[in-house]
């Protein structure tokens, strides 16, 4: 009987689930049997790395070291939702639209707001780049690029310096 490791079919399926899931796989090349050089898959998880602080009058200040992306593709927007790993209930929205332009969303960062729209009229620097990629499993797009803010809130003051690379599918968007 073979293992399932073995048989092409299977090493497909599991790579696919592994790029569906959100990964990058390198490619590189490595010592096979007898010297010989074969190309070994190995899986590298979608990155954000910044931080995301909002300081309201009164309050302590709200920090979001941020780890982790997926694509909005799947959520049916432009953009990415940014967040700390594994807690993806406090999240950063950055939003391309085509009509209205380029949106932050903050998802249950602030108090009695479960979503707060930062719009760019209240920045004093107002920076969102989001670049295209290739497509990964599913023909999800893969998004990079860079957010950052310095802001007025009614109550506060929102900085944000983020970049984001390879930001694809990921299967916990499925219950969102």
């Amino acid at each position: 009987m073979l293992a399932m490791t073995s048989h092409p079919f299977w090493s497909r399926l599991a790579l696919g689930l592994l790029v569906a899931s959100g990964c990058r796989v390198d490619t590189t090349e490595r010592a096979g049997p007898s010297g010989t050089s074969v190309p070994v898959p190995v899986v590298e998880p979608a990155s954000a790395k910044g931080t995301f602080t909002i300081q309201r009058q009164g309050e302590a200040e709200v920090r979001l070291d941020v780890d982790g992306c997926w694509s909005g593709q799947a959520l049916l927007f432009y953009g990415a939702d940014l967040f700390h790993d594994p807690d993806f209930s406090k999240r950063v929205r950055v939003v391309e639209d085509a009509v209205l332009g380029k949106r932050v969303v903050l998802i249950g960062l602030v108090p009695d707001h479960e979503r707060l729209v930062i719009e760019p009229k209240s920045c004093s620097t107002f920076e969102l780049r989001i670049e295209q990629g290739s497509l990964s499993a599913l023909n999800t797009r893969r998004l990079k690029g860079v957010l950052k803010l310095e802001c007025s809130l009614p109550e506060g003051r929102v900085s944000a310096t983020i970049e984001m690379n390879d930001c694809a599918f990921d299967r916990r968007t499925i219950g969102l």
